[in-house]
């Protein structure tokens, strides 16, 4: 294919077309595919790709909770298209040219089919001015390509006209590379060139002057404002949260006070308290699936770069789901409803945090792997109940008999519970309880001390037995820098 030409490869439907134009932009990941993509005589790189290349699959997809505008916005501070007190006027012309300008403040999701596929009714404009109208009851694509390719009609007329009228006016977002290759130079020195060469923008002729954080940054309010138009993710899920862990705390009503009696129930209190929210992390897995397939295919065609989604999402994202889920799962359930001590407000807040980030990292995780939506929830909520099995809530783990054994120290939940107990229960003072007299009660301590009363209870519950909050947490740290890992990889 020789620069400046227009190939279309057609086919019937499962022929192989679009696997080819996976290949072909090297990201096909089905099969073994064999031979050799070479490109200006080098080899096809996915470096040369995103310096000279942009792939539009069949069936794209815009964020749907951005506006027309926003989306364009963002698009051409990403791809640097032009310099960025030129940005605004080319947004705008933009929306003109498609005809979208009343659209520019309507979200993607919201666009009509004939808005969504504006371009195809500009093309139709533009042929109709050279001369060469639709005709009633044609496919607009293949009209297309009647006219600008000659294995498809006879003659040459249109084709010459349509190249001329392409040469006369270029696509204003049309960006050049300037290399300045030296006689003799080899193909690696070629490389080299090109990949380092300038972006000029065709509207200003000039450098743009977007500064090397402005990637970050976009992505950073990018995604802020997704978080903001589209609640399902994270705000939404705060309401949840809130509602759900009421709900609990008013159904254990009667595990209020500092009865020794309600011990188990007020354990098992913090166990829902945790683990409601975290199975509803597989919501995140469905949104974050459809969002990275965006981000794939932005850094695929070197818009941005994996570092800068990221670090934005770390930065956006760790306190929303520590401190804000945190506030919302446990002020009002458990400190206000439950009257639990107000003293150990921190701490508390502290290790439900971590176990919270540590199920949205997986989220993130498995969003990545996953071939599709339903497998990666499917695999997020598997973990949630092997967690739940194997946490030693209901088997204690000498019961356990190996290997299933491992998965009791693989798996977080033990680490919270433990944890959790230790830090809300040692300090508090119960009521005494005689145990000459009450024999109904799972734990009954005559003092009434609150280290007292746990260790009682550990002949009962064994999860909680040898408690070491610092390595619990660090257990738990380290599972996240796991999941972190797998993510990034």
């Amino acid at each position: 294919m020789k620069s400046g030409s227009m190939v279309a490869v057609m086919g019937p439907s499962g022929g192989g077309k679009t696997t080819l134009l996976k290949i072909l932009s090297l990201q096909s990941r089905i099969g073994w595919a064999s031979g050799s993509i070479s490109m200006n005589g080098c080899t096809f790189t996915g470096r040369q790709f995103k310096a000279s290349c942009f792939y539009l699959p069949q069936y794209d997809k815009n964020w749907q909770h951005l506006t027309c505008l926003q989306v364009l916005s963002f698009a051409g501070k990403l791809f640097k298209s032009s310099p960025m007190e030129d940005l605004n006027a080319t947004v705008h012309k933009t929306l003109k040219d498609m005809g979208l300008v009343d659209a520019g403040h309507t979200k993607c999701s919201r666009l009509s089919g004939g808005q969504a596929r504006r371009s195809r009714a500009d093309a139709e404009e533009h042929f109709a001015k050279l001369g060469f109208p639709l005709p009633e009851h044609t496919n607009p694509s293949e009209h297309f390509m009647n006219l600008v390719n000659s294995d498809f009609a006879s003659g040459s007329e249109s084709r010459e006209v349509c190249v001329e009228a392409w040469k006369s006016d270029p696509h204003p977002f049309k960006t050049k590379r300037v290399v300045d290759v030296k006689a003799g130079a080899t193909k690696d020195q070629v490389m080299r060139q090109m990949s380092t060469a300038e972006t000029i923008g065709s509207i200003s002729g000039g450098k743009s002057d977007f500064t090397p954080g402005s990637s970050l940054a976009t992505m950073f309010h990018r995604h802020l404002l997704l978080t903001v138009n589209d609640p399902v993710l994270y705000l939404g899920r705060c309401a949840v949260i809130l509602v759900t862990n009421c709900i609990f705390a008013f159904v254990y009503w009667n595990a209020r006070g500092t009865s020794q009696q309600q011990v188990p129930n007020q354990t098992w209190l913090f166990i829902w308290f945790m683990s409601i929210p975290a199975m509803m992390g597989a919501v995140a897995v469905n949104c974050l699936h459809e969002e990275l397939k965006l981000v794939q295919g932005e850094i695929k065609n070197g818009m941005t770069k994996w570092g800068d989604y990221v670090v934005a999402k770390f930065i956006l994202t760790l306190p929303i789901t520590t401190l804000v889920f945190g506030l919302s799962a446990l002020v009002i359930p458990m400190f206000v409803i439950q009257s639990f001590p107000w003293s150990e407000f921190l701490p508390v807040l502290g290790q439900w945090s971590l176990i919270m980030y540590l199920f949205e990292s997986l989220a993130e995780c498995v969003a990545t792997w996953s071939p599709n939506t339903i497998v990666g929830m499917l695999g997020y909520l598997t973990y949630w109940i092997i967690s739940f099995l194997f946490g030693g809530i209901f088997l204690p783990p000498n019961d356990l008999y190996w290997p299933l054994k491992a998965f009791y120290y693989a798996l977080p939940f033990n680490y919270y519970v433990r944890t959790m107990v230790h830090t809300v229960m040692a300090d508090e003072e119960f009521d005494p309880c005689d145990p000459t007299t009450d024999i109904t009660s799972l734990v009954c301590v005559e003092t009434g001390d609150g280290a007292d009363v746990v260790k009682a209870f550990e002949k009962v519950f064994p999860v909680i037995a040898n408690p070491s909050t610092s390595k619990d947490m660090l257990a738990l740290v380290a599972m996240i820098i796991i999941f972190k890992l797998l993510y990034i990889a």
